[in-house]
């Protein structure tokens, strides 16, 4: 009949009293008590391990009748985990706790500003490249779906759509289906399609043209929600935070924009066809990467910092020299018929640089078509043309027009206009003159000398001989 081996039983004896002066030490109250509420799941488990580890180690005080062998492997295997615990309070414990201390006593270490000093790679060139490891084994699941590993079929679920199988597990998708893309997207433009969208595609496309140095073309730039919600205008609260409302309605703004596609050409003109051999498509922005806070919100987590880079034909119109000039006091408008009326002297005023007067004079129903501004019922000509006026006062206050003057005028409370609202708005003109500053910094862009042009070759003629 199997016995226990000499000294189990004191060994046993010895770590079962070990293991509960350490449980009941300072060293485990305090170390216990600083850990955070991930890192106390997992204590409560170790725990409850050396408390199963110290029932089994128990059992050396039964009978020799109730001993088997199976029984003696288990004892002294618990015995030994309590020893290493026992081990474990006396030496690694003291040295946990002091770093623990350190860690609330000392202040968090700052943010490294970012150094301009040139780069060298920390390898050598025969040395081994690592790869990221994405977690649940996406990376795994990339490098098959992509190399060949994997094969790809139509979506089983329906729609035009294939995706990647490995097993019986679908690790890959791609979207193909026209009609459903433009329904999501034009629910989306439904959403964001505001005027408040072109002060988040201004702001967005300064802030990376800046943080790269000027030179955006394939270079992305990391831009907070918050830091672009200052650059387009808005006003942090009493927390000294934006409203999440505007920064959800920010991260729309620019999905919105990602899915907005440019057109241009490098190629030259043919003149027999009159058309261009071929020409750039591009998104307006593109957005590689974002980091989510999770908030608890209806529509989902909204990201704090993404990585945005310009589309290659907006990144490219940087390099012109007749960029549209906008002033500062445009992300200072937030009124959606102010923003229109504005981007449209804005562009008015780019497009008559080169012109020899950048004065406007427009009938003030065609300025509101081109604008895209809602008049209203005709029963309410008069108050939008109070609106229309207050709007224009509203420009010259932020500087991004100079002057205006409405003929006929708008008159006053002791003189009113005599001719009828409907009148006015059919027959009446706005004539706007921008500022000094808007005249200097086009006319700087003007005097500019352009690139210098390409060396062209004549084109040689051959003459036949004269014939005697």
């Amino acid at each position: 009949m199997p016995e226990f081996p000499v000294g189990l039983r004191d060994r046993a004896r010895v770590a079962i009293e070990g293991i509960s002066t350490l449980l009941k030490s300072e060293n485990i109250q305090l170390f216990s008590s600083r850990l955070d509420e991930d890192m106390r799941t997992t204590w409560q488990r170790s725990i409850g391990q050396v408390e199963q580890d110290v029932r089994i180690a128990s059992m050396v005080d039964r009978e020799n009748a109730a001993i088997s062998v199976g029984l003696i492997e288990a004892i002294d295997h618990a015995v030994g985990e309590l020893e290493g615990t026992i081990e474990w309070g006396a030496t690694v414990l003291p040295q946990l706790i002091e770093i623990q201390s350190r860690q609330i006593t000392e202040t968090p270490p700052q943010r490294p500003r970012a150094s301009t000093k040139k780069i060298e790679l920390p390898w050598t060139p025969v040395s081994f490249t690592p790869a990221p490891n994405v977690h649940n084994h996406g990376t795994r699941n990339l490098a098959s779906s992509i190399s060949g590993g994997a094969s790809w079929e139509t979506d089983p679920t329906g729609g035009y759509a294939v995706v990647a199988t490995l097993g019986n597990r679908t690790i890959a998708r791609v979207d193909l289906t026209p009609g459903q893309e433009a329904s999501s997207m034009l629910a989306l433009m439904s959403r964001v399609g505001s005027p408040s969208a072109i002060k988040t595609m201004v702001a967005a496309s300064r802030l990376v043209w800046e943080k790269t140095g000027r030179m955006p073309f394939q270079h992305a730039a990391t831009i907070g929600i918050g830091e672009l919600a200052r650059a387009a205008g808005y006003e942090a609260g009493d927390g000294r935070n934006i409203d999440p409302e505007i920064r959800r309605r920010i991260v729309q703004e620019l999905r919105a924009l990602t899915l907005v596609e440019t057109w241009a050409t490098d190629s030259p003109y043919d003149k027999k066809t009159r058309r261009r051999k071929g020409e750039w498509v591009a998104p307006l922005l593109v957005v590689t990467a974002a980091y989510r806070e999770i908030l608890h919100a209806e529509d989902g987590p909204v990201p704090t910092e993404i990585d945005i880079m310009l589309g290659r034909n907006w990144a490219t119109a940087y390099a012109e020299t007749d960029l549209v000039q906008i002033p500062a006091g445009f992300m200072k408008l937030h009124d959606d018929s102010v923003i229109r009326l504005a981007w449209y002297y804005v562009m008015a005023f780019r497009y008559r640089m080169m012109k020899p007067s950048m004065v406007i004079e427009r009938p003030i129903r065609l300025l509101c078509s081109e604008a895209e501004i809602e008049t209203g019922q005709a029963r309410d000509r008069g108050r939008f043309l109070e609106r229309l006026d207050k709007w224009h006062g509203l420009l010259v206050e932020h500087r991004i027009i100079g002057s205006y003057h409405r003929t006929p005028s708008i008159g006053t409370k002791d003189e009113p206009c005599p001719e009828r609202p409907s009148t006015v708005f059919e027959q009446g003109t706005y004539t706007v003159r921008p500022t000094q500053a808007i005249i200097d910094v086009y006319q700087k862009r003007a005097v500019e000398p352009p690139p210098a042009a390409k060396a062209t070759r004549t084109r040689k003629v051959r003459r036949k001989p004269a014939t005697a």
